[in-house]
């Protein structure tokens, strides 16, 4: 019952990034919060929202499987991130799937990269910076912290 309350006053997707960022090909994207973020449960997750002007989105649009067409553009393992917090202690995020709420990829938010980790995010951590590697570029990004953080 004390998960579901902390859930309910605190529960919310945060966005990490002021303006849209560049994440360049094979190069680590870093970024230092201004506030730490902490999960209150393990199911935390980051988000890369991709751009519905990226020439790769609009390729797709209209397409019968986007799925499967983003799985192609963004192939398993090529997109990780980093947490790490004051005591250097770095939680992976390197497994990922896709949010599409939009399936005419015409709103902004349409397609968003969904990466958590192979284990539970720990609710004892406060993270202070956030890195980003793809192996594609991914221009004008927008970097979101989804889960119930203090």
């Amino acid at each position: 019952m004390k998960q579901l309350i902390w859930i309910l006053l605190f529960g919310k997707m945060i966005l990490l990034t002021e303006s849209p960022v560049n994440l360049g090909a094979n190069e680590w994207f870093s970024l230092d919060l201004k506030k730490p973020i902490q999960a209150i449960n393990g199911g935390a997750t980051i988000f890369i929202q991709v751009p519905i002007d990226d020439p790769r989105i609009v390729q797709i649009k209209g397409s019968d499987d986007i799925f499967k067409d983003l799985s192609t553009i963004f192939p398993k393992k090529t997109i990780e991130a980093r947490l790490e917090n004051s005591h250097g202690e770095i939680l992976l995020f390197n497994n990922f799937k896709f949010s599409v709420s939009d399936f005419s990829l015409s709103k902004e938010e349409s397609v968003r990269i969904k990466l958590t980790t192979d284990k539970s995010v720990p609710t004892n951590l406060k993270f202070e910076s956030i890195a980003i590697k793809s192996v594609q570029p991914i221009n004008n990004a927008k970097i979101f912290w989804k889960n119930y953080s203090q």
